[in-house]
């Protein structure tokens, strides 16, 4: 079977087959075929490889295998779960899934909207935009729900145009900037550099220079030449770029001078509780520094009371980003809330 770019192979075996001798087969077959070339589909390897064992319900047991799969980071993986987790999971796999098509379908991707203030004007000027769905009962569902379901169905890069769509329709004509996110999969996709480049082109000068790609660092970027290109060619569009979660995937300093980026994410474990941990502060006021030397901005997010504020403004970082300010809200809210910022 054949979706989306990526091919399927099933293969069976008869009843009174041992299913040891089964998954030993499998096992084999894996390392005979894991990187030969097939000329007939222009196949180089084959990049997963997934066994389930079993007479009953094996699409959602394949589903669930893949999902296992890209969180372990493993090319070959056996699926061995008990029948009663596993159907509670296909359950909600299989909800979240068709949830993930009405949405799409009807409309219901909505962009959220957390200030970050700048601790400088005491104002807020910037926003970051982030993904919600709604579902037909305005029921509301944040990331962790539904993201990795999206990328295991081929549905993310399509949530992800949508999303990023809306948002430039929304902010063309403000003041104000706004931060979007760009995943591995975002930039890892040709086609959806493509839609990037062409969305940039639609805008004006002064409102691509409103625009910060936030790059996440809790996913790896496999070719980060590729990374670092994308990144100069939007750059040269007026574009800003941020790295989130300084502290994670991208924390070598090298590959932070690479990027160049204009704004840098601190990791919400080193401010969560930084107004009582010198440890955290002397890491704080450290990443700070070097900041400056790069011309870099320091954004500190998740800081949930004015304690860990106060700790932020005496280490001199200069955006806020967190509870203490204002939750992600929907767009209608957004101007009422950048008021609580603003003192």
């Amino acid at each position: 079977m054949h979706r989306q770019g990526a091919w399927s192979f099933y293969f069976a075996a008869g009843a009174d087959y041992p299913a040891d001798r089964f998954l030993q087969k499998a096992e084999e077959i894996f390392h005979e075929c894991g990187y030969c070339f097939c000329n007939a589909y222009n196949l180089t390897a084959v990049n997963s490889f997934c066994v389930v064992a079993g007479e009953e319900n094996l699409f959602g047991k394949v589903q669930l295998c893949l999902s296992e799969q890209r969180q372990r980071g493993t090319r070959f993986y056996i699926y061995n779960k008990n029948e009663k987790d596993l159907m509670q999971d296909t359950d909600q796999m299989l909800f979240m899934t068709n949830l993930i098509r009405e949405a799409i379908l009807h409309d219901r991707i909505v962009p959220y909207f957390q200030p970050i203030r700048d601790n400088r004007t005491k104002k807020i000027q910037k926003y970051e935009a982030l993904m919600r769905l709604s579902d037909q009962d305005r029921n509301i569902y944040v990331p962790g729900q539904f993201l990795d379901i999206a990328k295991d169905n081929y549905l993310y890069l399509q949530m992800s145009q949508i999303m990023i769509r809306k948002v430039l329709e929304l902010f063309q004509q403000r003041t104000e900037s706004v931060f979007l996110n760009l995943s591995a999969y975002d930039i890892g996709s040709k086609g959806n550099r493509t839609f990037l480049y062409e969305m940039l082109h639609t805008l004006p000068p002064e409102a691509r220079e409103r625009i910060t790609f936030e790059i996440l660092e809790s996913e790896k970027v496999q070719d980060f030449n590729e990374l670092v290109t994308f990144l100069n060619d939007v750059r040269k569009l007026g574009v800003k770029i941020a790295v989130d979660d300084f502290g994670a995937g991208y924390s070598n300093f090298t590959a932070i001078i690479r990027m160049n980026p204009d704004f840098i994410k601190i990791d919400g474990d080193l401010i969560i509780d930084c107004d009582k941990d010198p440890v955290k502060q002397i890491c704080l006021q450290a990443i700070t520094d070097i900041a400056r030397d790069i011309d870099a901005e320091i954004i500190a997010e998740h800081v949930k009371n004015s304690s860990e504020q106060e700790t932020v403004e005496s280490i001199n970082i200069e955006y806020t980003q967190g509870y203490y300010f204002s939750k992600p809200l929907p767009y209608s809210c957004m101007e009422t809330e950048a008021d609580h910022g603003n003192q």
